[in-house]
């Protein structure tokens, strides 16, 4: 348990953190490595060391002023547990990623991202309806049946296997997209408002 509030690292053979109340930086220093915030806004970095955070349990229920996963490297926060600031999983709290990331993660996840800097590629860990986030520059998409929606005119989208729509959603333009459905059992580009593909590189 941590007494003030300060930037800290964990030590890659402790467990558990329990943080002090106050705004604050943790950085993590081990794949599992769980984490229990007090009040405040209260950042949690991956850092550069940990590189698949496994079977983590983040929980940001205390603190009362926000809860920020920081993706500071190639990480895959997928299998970690993380409840945000009202005390539900998956809610209530944002995702950052740093230039440059290449990160996995749940459909949930993705759609609690609130930046994403410079080029990054964002690997869906499930297969369900998704949309894509408009500062991420590349998806993977999990393998199975779905429907993923461009949030962006340039986004480029790599399926996996099975049935895929990929739909245009509110873009007007595709530009440059390269939209890739080659593992795909059938692959449907649907347009669902006015919207220019002529660019769009699609196969």
């Amino acid at each position: 348990t941590l007494s003030n509030a300060v930037s800290a690292t964990g030590h890659g053979q402790v467990e558990a953190y329990v943080l002090a109340e106050g705004d604050q930086t943790f950085t993590l220093g081990a794949a599992s490595q769980n984490v229990t915030t007090g009040s405040g806004a209260v950042t949690i970095d991956t850092g550069s060391a940990v590189s698949d955070i496994t079977d983590a349990v983040l929980d940001g229920s205390n603190a009362t002023t926000s809860l920020t996963i920081n993706l500071f490297a190639n990480t895959d926060i997928s299998d970690a547990t993380i409840t945000g600031t009202a005390g539900s999983q998956d809610a209530d709290y944002s995702v950052t990623l740093a230039s440059g990331v290449n990160a996995t993660m749940s459909k949930a996840q993705n759609d609690l991202i609130s930046s994403a800097a410079g080029t990054n590629t964002v690997t869906l860990s499930n297969a369900v309806s998704a949309t894509g986030h408009g500062q991420v520059e590349a998806y993977v998409l999990a393998n199975g049946n779905q429907t993923f929606t461009l949030g962006v005119a340039s986004q480029n989208v790599t399926t996996g296997t099975g049935t895929i729509t990929i739909d245009t959603g509110s873009v007007s333009d595709i530009t440059d997209a390269a939209l890739d459905g080659n593992l795909a059992t059938g692959l449907t580009i649907n347009l669902a408002a006015n919207t220019d593909i002529s660019d769009a590189v699609i196969k």
